[in-house]
């Protein structure tokens, strides 16, 4: 995997707090079954960074059991259409894209999927504030700020412009 930060907004917290990304990696490539002091329901903002600025976020909402152990992943859609979603992105690889109405049909329920697992605009403006790499103004980072209703001319931390 490569070099980035992790970030987790866990209920009950005020405030982001800093996963360290070697542990992070490990509990995404199996080789640690928990993420430790996570419980319930949690935010988490991954950021790929290359050469020291971040390029790209991914977001979970995301179930956690008492010892760490993630449930299952929270979602806006429906059970079918997280299916037909996987099975979409199945036939993408397999076919090497898509095309016409699979592919507007898997753009739109991919892009639900994302909006429905961010954190409240709020949580994301606090996000930037902790933020301790500047983002890309050229790369994807870029969108889930938006979201937060942030741009260059109204962010709260100068590390993140």
């Amino acid at each position: 995997m490569e070099d980035g930060l992790a970030y987790i907004w866990p209920a009950g917290a005020s405030a982001w707090k800093e996963i360290p990304w070697q542990e992070w990696v490990a509990f995404a490539e199996r080789k640690a079954s928990r993420l430790p002091g996570v419980a319930g329901e949690a935010h988490i903002i991954l950021c790929v960074v290359q050469d020291g600025v971040v390029v790209n976020t991914i977001c979970h909402h995301d179930l956690f059991d008492a010892d760490g152990r993630r449930l299952k992943k929270l979602t806006v859609l429906s059970d079918e259409e997280a299916v037909r979603m996987k099975d979409l992105m199945w036939k993408g690889m397999r076919e090497g894209d898509l095309y016409g109405e699979e592919k507007r049909l898997y753009d739109e329920l991919c892009e639900r999927d994302w909006e429905g697992s961010l954190p409240t605009p709020d949580k994301l403006r606090a996000f930037v504030g902790v933020l301790r790499l500047p983002v890309s103004p050229e790369q994807g980072a870029q969108q889930l700020l938006r979201k937060a209703g942030l741009d260059r001319s109204n962010w709260t931390a100068e590390t993140s412009c």
